[in-house]
């Protein structure tokens, strides 16, 4: 038996895991009767609010402290910017407005913490900006021909789907891939190339993360992929859940088979409070709390 910790109770993600892994048991993130110890291997799916203190007996999938760098968007790309491609970013108006000025065009964001294109704004001239001033952060859109959704988890890739336009989709936005946009995840005669593959498993390993679902764009002129976000807990259902679903009892298999033998290797396994001190010189940690 292991445990999941959702970032909210009623998580359709959370439910598929459930029906595919008859053993899996989701903890009351109120009231829950949870006894942590070393021998319960938890998955944490998205909750950056999770107790650390309460839990760090037990073994637990994606450090909440990491959850919280890759869930805020200005986190994530201040931790990642020296070691994974990212598009150019910056908390200064200022510098947005040189960018568009050389003809570039500009995201603002309105909140660090959305998904789903949630607070995005397009900008392209000088009026635009001065009516988006104040964002807490603006990026540089990079042209892009295709975008993907990499599953990553401890350096193997889970699934790869691209992000394509919905046959019932009329005018779409191309530079906003979402499910509100017109655009679906599809699996079929997807082959990203290998800079997509990479950027995505340097982006879950410098977060301090053991599995997540980077969005990587990828522009053909460069031949450069750029990683835009790391989702934590992302939307999974049937082939991709399964794949999840196979990957966490496989896990959970040699973890109990560790635990037996008595014979853990820490490089492999980690309980929640030694992994935080990786965490603890993290800098720019000025915002609130948020979750995918």
């Amino acid at each position: 038996m292991f445990y999941i910790y959702p970032y909210k109770h009623g998580s359709g993600s959370v439910k598929n895991l459930k029906e595919l892994i008859p053993d899996l048991v989701e903890i009351k993130l109120e009231n829950s009767k949870f006894k942590p110890s070393n021998k319960k291997l938890i998955v944490n799916w998205g909750n950056s609010k999770m107790d650390i203190e309460k839990f760090k007996e037990c073994m637990v999938l994606n450090n909440p402290l990491a959850v919280e760098i890759a869930s805020n968007k200005l986190k994530f790309f201040n931790k990642v910017v020296d070691k994974v491609n990212i598009p150019p970013y910056t908390t200064n108006s200022e510098v947005a407005k040189e960018w568009i000025k050389q003809g570039k065009i500009v995201f603002g964001r309105s909140t660090l913490t959305g998904h789903s294109g949630d607070g995005i704004y397009e900008i392209n001239s000088e009026e635009g900006l001065l009516k988006s001033s104040g964002l807490p952060l603006y990026t540089m859109y990079i042209p892009k021909i295709e975008e993907y959704r990499v599953h990553v988890f401890r350096g193997e890739i889970l699934d790869t789907q691209q992000k394509r336009k919905s046959g019932k989709a009329g005018y779409v936005n191309w530079r906003v891939r979402t499910y509100g946009n017109g655009f679906i995840f599809a699996r079929e005669n997807v082959t990203p190339p290998q800079d997509v593959i990479d950027q995505a498993k340097l982006a879950v390993e410098v977060c301090g993360l053991d599995f997540g679902a980077v969005d990587v764009i990828w522009n053909s002129y460069r031949k450069k992929a750029y990683v835009l976000e790391v989702n934590t807990a992302p939307g999974i259902e049937e082939t991709t859940a399964k794949n999840y679903s196979d990957k966490l009892m496989k896990y959970a298999e040699t973890y109990n088979v560790t635990l037996n033998n008595n014979s853990f290797d820490n490089l492999i396994f980690h309980n929640v409070q030694q992994a935080t001190v990786e965490f603890d010189n993290i800098s720019n940690i000025e915002t609130p709390f948020g979750y995918e």
